[in-house]
């Protein structure tokens, strides 16, 4: 028996003749070489960049490229290499379904980064949010690798058409049993977003007020004036008119005084100043205006409008007990007479 000779022209079993094998070989090891040599240049140039000019984009290149891993880039060149090689047909079915699945797995990894590097940035702006910002987070990438692993089982074969019925039905199903609490959870997202209040804001939402104690992930809570903890659904706080007055730099005040009918004219001239110097006597105080704005059968209106320099509600009590003193004593002084009813 003669021995047999292997030339570059004999064939081989899956691989066909030795030259074709060499080639596949070949851009094996050059793909895997070039894309290592491409992951090494862009963490290069990405973090050549990050010294001398730090950029907010700069940290989220840098966790993407850490997140390719060697068993990605090798599964990659293994098959650009075997691509080149005369499989049979269903090999080369399954080699396209094995480079979609690397693919959808790489993605989905971005994803999680991009998603992570989102919610951290804004983990920093909102930290008061820090607990709904991770369950926002949880929440995204559950979602991103439900729709690669449809995907990917479509791309597999598998009839994923009653599989999205039956999704699609038990998510109706959830989001009717479930509409307040989704609700609520959607406008945690709002207040952490749109942030019309934050942890020590004294707020009034319809018949309730106290200061922001916590935002929670369904409700936040609220500490009354009388020291209750009011209990309110965050959908509450986004849906109805609300107050912040922990937002408020100074009050303004108004105040409408009733003088009788037989105060004389000269006197009603010398009132607005004579308000003016009470409230400039105060320095917590800033006067605006005062002046007849009408009459009524109980008397002469007069109103007398000033600025409470401060936010404190004690402070506004505080300054409007003293003004009211004031003003009875000037009115005392000058004999003016309240209005009253005849």
């Amino acid at each position: 028996m003669e021995p047999m000779t292997l030339t570059w022209d004999s064939p081989l079993p899956l691989v066909g003749d030795p030259r074709t094998a060499l080639t596949a070989l070949i851009v094996s090891v050059g793909t895997w070489a070039a894309l290592k040599l491409l992951r090494w240049l862009l963490l290069r140039i990405v973090r050549h960049q990050q010294s001398r000019q730090p950029g907010p984009l700069d940290g989220l290149l840098l966790r993407a490229l850490d997140k390719v891993g060697e068993p990605v880039v090798f599964l990659v060149a293994l098959f650009c290499g075997m691509r080149m090689l005369p499989l049979p047909s269903l090999v080369l079915l399954w080699l396209d379904r094995g480079i979609w699945l690397v693919g959808a797995f790489q993605f989905s990894v971005w994803s999680g980064v991009v998603a992570s590097f989102v919610v951290m940035a804004l983990e920093r702006v909102l930290p008061q949010y820090t607990r709904p910002l991770s369950a926002l987070k949880l929440g995204i990438k559950l979602l991103l690798w439900m729709v690669v692993a449809i995907t990917t089982l479509s791309n597999l074969g598998v009839n994923v058409s009653s599989l999205l019925t039956g999704l699609g039905i038990g998510g109706v199903a959830v989001a009717l049993a479930s509409q307040k609490v989704i609700g609520d959870l959607l406008a945690t997202a709002t207040i952490a977003l749109d942030r019309p209040f934050a942890e020590g804001d004294f707020i009034t939402c319809g018949e309730h007020s106290g200061t922001v104690v916590k935002v929670g992930l369904k409700t936040s809570r609220l500490r009354s004036p009388v020291g209750e903890e009011l209990v309110i659904p965050n959908a509450d706080l986004v849906n109805h008119p609300l107050r912040n007055w922990g937002k408020l730099a100074q009050r303004q005040v108004t105040q409408v005084l009733l003088i009788s009918w037989d105060t004389p004219a000269e006197l009603l001239e010398q009132l607005p100043s004579r308000l003016k110097v009470l409230v400039d006597a105060d320095s917590r105080l800033r006067f605006d205006t005062a002046g007849l704005i009408g009459s009524s059968e109980v008397g002469l209106k007069l109103e007398l409008a000033y600025t409470v320099l401060g936010a404190s509600y004690t402070q506004h009590l505080e300054a409007q007990q003293r003004l009211l003193v004031g003003v009875a004593q000037l009115w005392s002084e000058l004999g003016v007479r309240p209005g009253r009813l005849h």
